[in-house]
């Protein structure tokens, strides 16, 4: 009732909609009862998704899963290199970075070839060019956020909201 008011709507005969015919006295009033009708539905989708799927759970989750594709893949890395299992601190937050390689000191125990009975320690150093781990993630990252249905279902509804109202937005007289 609200857009027929505003949007000038009459029933005369001379166009039809779903069968009805009707004239709209002030057709710019169709874009923006469009703009609040889309607001309308952000906010409700916005109380939903806060309700069922916490943003900051969703992306604690990503990240979540981006460090342990990154320790896969570290250990990975050391496995090839030094022939090793999987050690416990081969993990992303325990790089250290200088300049443009990500480095990882860590001590490999296997038994003693002089002693029975004793385990005796070998410092490595892991050494992965910054570009290649960052890209890595970088491609993991996009792929995590692909497959996921909770971004599917949580984020791209905003981002079509956005880029709609945006369009909205640069469509008005006064923004050209």
């Amino acid at each position: 009732m609200i857009f027929i008011h505003y949007a000038e709507v009459s029933f005369p005969s001379k166009g039809k909609a779903f069968g009805l015919a009707l004239e709209i006295g002030k057709p710019e009033m169709v874009s923006y009862f469009l703009m609040i009708i889309s607001l309308y539905f952000a906010w409700r989708f916005y109380q939903y998704s806060y309700d069922h799927i916490p943003l900051r759970d969703l992306f604690q989750r990503f990240r979540e899963a981006l460090h342990n594709r990154t320790n896969f893949h570290l250990a990975f890395l050391a496995k090839k290199e030094f022939n090793i299992e999987n050690h416990e601190y081969l993990q992303y937050s325990n790089l250290n970075r200088n300049g443009f390689t990500y480095y990882l000191e860590f001590a490999e125990e296997f038994p003693s070839s002089q002693y029975y009975n004793t385990l005796e320690e070998t410092k490595r150093i892991l050494r992965v060019p910054v570009l290649k781990l960052e890209t890595y993630r970088l491609y993991k990252y996009c792929y995590s956020v692909l497959i996921s249905k909770d971004f599917s279902d949580s984020i791209v509804p905003y981002l079509l909201f956005l880029y709609a109202e945006f369009l909205f937005v640069t469509s008005l007289p006064f923004s050209q």
